[in-house]
């Protein structure tokens, strides 16, 4: 052994022995040099990013020049909380980029382990992916879930898939993991019916198998993994005539197979009796009937299985099972404040829905009674006479947005104060006129079209109660408010992506508005 070499064996000798557990272990191939820091996910060409303590500073590196030990020689002493613990985090693409963001820049810090703590009752399955994706794609530290008992009582659905990519997982006493939560309508503000298909909707079964695969990279069952996100799933606990227990899928037991018990009854095996049920009752099953079917594995069951590793009752003691207790708990700020953000988005939205729907309501009164004017104009025996330009017919079309969903959003009617417009109702001959209604969520009429007639004709008539200028100028001032909230409605729906009720679509919203547009562009053709 050289003289440097020796050298510079004693020094690493004596920079492990004055250093705590704390950092990575870094051997330079070629020379033998170490260093004590971490690495980043973060690269420039052919290097990477690493902390070098001795430096105090990140500096870029060709790994392949170095042996990497994880040994925490050269790691900070902390801990980075991640919480998925509001009702939005897997509603809203923008809270989900909050949540990746989060993770990445807590494993690029050097903590001992990222901590993501899960208290959801689900959500999209897009959502589920992206974060999902992004955990396991931490490779420069550990990355444990915590599955706390909070308001929704653990991890449910889409939000247990989360757990399932993680390296290890935590659960506590009174928390679970299953495919549907408990209904808890003050947090999340659904009725029984749209709490499932905001929660726990059936395209989660789509992901089903990208579930398992993440639970087996991680030695967890699969078969489990995808009854958490596929409802119809029936699992039974099997005895073969050799005596091994397994765990199979109802309809695909063997003929020397004995069912132990039943996990989960799964909803396709009730599927005629729900149907039957449906038809008599007129409403779907709700959430207490899906409950007891689907998957539901209390800290007991989830440790039997071997879905979660251990339980405990707080951070405190998990931080202690991860010979942790001595490491600061850094939370991640950036998630709270973007699902405040998104809350007020939507609460937004829906004003904008409730006021659309109030204006799209006095639009079609003003045009029935603007038509029955024109009609007593054109057939009223002869009092006086006017010549009048003479314009195609107009109709508009739309589509008509659903109303059910506004309580979810906007819990107040809109009244004519806050809309500006006048309480007076406009109707010809002191008669109040009521406008047919489109029946059905998504009836659409063809879409609008109009065509000026150039030259003109004598028209004869009596004068009628209200003249048709002043129902026009109501029109056209109604018609202006409303285009304004369409497009304020579109905005925010861009800019907030989920935040719109499922069953309205941007696309819904823009026909409107350009069919508001052309009713309002025929007014003024009118008036010229």
């Amino acid at each position: 052994m050289t003289r440097k070499s020796l050298l510079l064996s004693l020094a690493a000798m004596i920079l492990t022995a004055g250093l705590s557990a704390n950092a990575d272990t870094f051997k330079n191939k070629q020379t033998g040099e170490v260093f004590y820091g971490f690495r980043t996910l973060k690269t420039t060409v052919d290097k990477t990013l690493v902390y070098n303590e001795n430096e105090k500073k990140l500096l870029p590196i060709k790994l392949l020049d170095y042996e990497v030990t994880m040994d925490n020689n050269g790691r900070r002493n902390s801990v980075v909380l991640v919480s998925i613990t509001d009702a939005e985090a897997l509603l809203s693409e923008s809270v989900t980029k909050a949540i990746c963001n989060a993770i990445i820049k807590g494993a690029n810090s050097g903590p001992r382990f990222v901590l993501v703590k899960i208290d959801c009752p689900g959500g999209r399955g897009e959502y589920m992916k992206e974060i999902c994706s992004t955990i396991s794609k931490i490779d420069i530290c550990p990355v444990v879930a915590y599955i706390s008992g909070g308001p929704f009582g653990g991890a449910h659905s889409a939000a247990a898939a989360i757990a399932l990519a993680c390296d290890k997982i935590y659960i506590a006493p009174n928390a679970s993991m299953s495919a549907l939560g408990p209904f808890v309508s003050t947090s999340t503000g659904h009725s029984e019916v749209d709490f499932l298909k905001t929660y726990s909707p059936d395209t989660l079964a789509s992901y089903s198998v990208y579930a398992a695969t993440l639970a087996e990279n991680n030695q967890r069952p699969g078969i489990l993994s995808k009854a958490l996100l596929d409802k119809r799933i029936g699992l039974v606990e099997v005895v073969d005539t050799s005596g091994v227990q397994s765990i199979v899928q109802k309809d695909l037991m063997l003929a020397d197979q004995t069912v132990v018990k039943t996990i989960c009854e799964g909803l396709a095996s009730s599927a005629t009796a729900t149907t039957e049920s449906a038809s008599t009752t007129g409403t779907e099953p709700g959430v207490a009937e899906t409950h007891s079917r689907v998957l539901q594995l209390p800290p007991n069951e989830a440790i039997r299985f071997k879905m979660v590793d251990a339980i405990t009752d707080s951070i405190q003691s998990l931080l202690a099972d991860m010979d942790s207790s001595d490491a600061q708990v850094a939370s991640s700020q950036e998630i709270n404040k973007t699902s405040k953000q998104f809350v007020a988005a939507k609460r937004n939205i829906g004003l904008s829905l409730s006021r659309i729907s109030f204006f799209e309501n006095r639009t079609a009164t003003l045009e029935e009674q603007l038509k029955i004017i024109e009609e007593q104009e054109r057939t009223t025996p002869v009092r006086r006479s006017r010549t009048v330009n003479e314009v195609g017919g107009f109709t508009r079309g739309r589509v008509t947005i659903p109303s059910s969903d506004y309580y979810y959003y906007y819990d107040q009617p809109m009244t004519m104060e806050q809309t500006g417009m006048d309480n007076q109702q406009i109707t010809p001959n002191n008669t109040m006129v009521t406008p047919n209604q489109n029946t059905g969520p998504y009836r659409t009429t063809p879409r609008s079209r109009f065509n000026r007639v150039q030259g003109s004709e004598t028209v004869v008539s009596n004068e009628p109660a209200v003249a048709s200028a002043d129902v026009t100028r109501e029109l056209s001032f109604v018609l202006n408010n409303l285009i304004g909230e369409y497009r304020t409605a579109i905005a925010l729906s861009k800019r907030w992506v989920g935040a719109l009720p499922p069953e309205i679509t941007i696309q819904a919203l823009q026909r409107n508005l350009e069919s508001a547009i052309a009713l309002s562009d025929n007014l003024r053709f009118r008036t010229q």
